[in-house]
């Protein structure tokens, strides 16, 4: 009987194992499968770059656009990370789709056409409803689901987040004007903030780090990224101290670094804890 249910349990641990793993290389290929659909739109554009990634949801690749921002958020949020990095993971996750269903204005334009405005409207108001919803049945884990009194006390905190973000969002949407989509610029920032944390708290772990030459690489590397280009924008495109040639592909640029150490950032965790299943 002891055979058995050692069997049984193995069984169980090794489907566990294979459904982690699945679910961090989906979120790589996402990712890949993201990069390669712009780069078909910047080479049948004859190599003209827009001026950000979240435009190419305004070309042939925003099917691809939403679905692999939608699957990044879904996984991000499935896959349990660390202690101290879960809280940052789930954020992310939960800002990808409002990433991905509020775009920015067409190239040349100041506002959305209405037609997108009543998909914002419809795609967003679903979103928030869901995620209420889930945030609404969430709150009864702590109680229930985690006996240790620290574990709990993490999950409350965690809960408390949770549902200032999705509350805050949907104020957000609401108040705002759905056709300006200042909650696309929002989201994504912090949702680019967030995995920054991730990486320097990877970075800062106690113990044995396999990578942790890769993870400060990624925080250094976000930081600066963020902090050079950002500074470029405004000396070249501010009247009163402009005195730098205006960089059109400014945004472009910092998203697709960004991007890019994010996979970084994850390649090494998926190679780091690939026979972990309990993280």
């Amino acid at each position: 009987m002891s055979d058995e249910v050692g069997a049984t349990l193995r069984q169980d641990r090794d489907q566990a194992l294979a459904t982690y793993r699945t679910l961090r290389v989906a979120l790589l290929w996402a990712v890949v499968l993201l990069t390669i659909s712009v780069v078909i739109s910047v080479v049948s554009a004859d190599g003209e770059v827009l001026g950000s990634f979240s435009a190419y949801f305004h070309t042939a690749s925003r099917s691809v656009f939403v679905g692999a921002l939608m699957a990044i958020g879904m996984s991000l949020i499935a896959i349990r990370g660390t202690d101290d990095e879960e809280l940052f993971l789930n954020i992310a996750g939960m800002l990808a789709p409002v990433v991905a269903l509020v775009p920015v204005a067409p190239p040349g334009a100041d506002r959305l056409p209405d037609d997108l405005v009543d998909a914002v409207k419809n795609n967003v108001g679903a979103l928030f409803i869901v995620g209420l919803a889930a945030i609404l049945l969430l709150w009864q884990l702590p109680s229930r689901g985690e006996a240790d009194a620290v574990k709990r006390q993490a999950l409350f905190r965690g809960l408390l987040v949770y549902s200032g973000v999705v509350v805050a969002g949907g104020v957000a949407f609401f108040v705002w004007d759905a056709s300006r989509s200042r909650l696309h610029y929002v989201a994504a920032i912090a949702m680019f903030l967030c995995l920054g944390v991730v990486a320097l708290k990877n970075w800062r772990r106690d113990g044995e780090v396999r990578f942790r030459w890769v993870y400060q690489l990624v925080t250094v590397g976000m930081a600066a990224a963020a902090v050079v280009i950002g500074l470029y924008k405004v000396f070249s495109e501010w009247d009163p101290v402009a005195f730098l040639p205006e960089w059109d592909e400014s945004v472009f640029a910092l998203e697709a670094v960004e991007i890019g150490l994010f996979a970084a950032l994850w390649l090494a965790q998926t190679i780091d804890r690939w026979g972990d299943v309990t993280v």
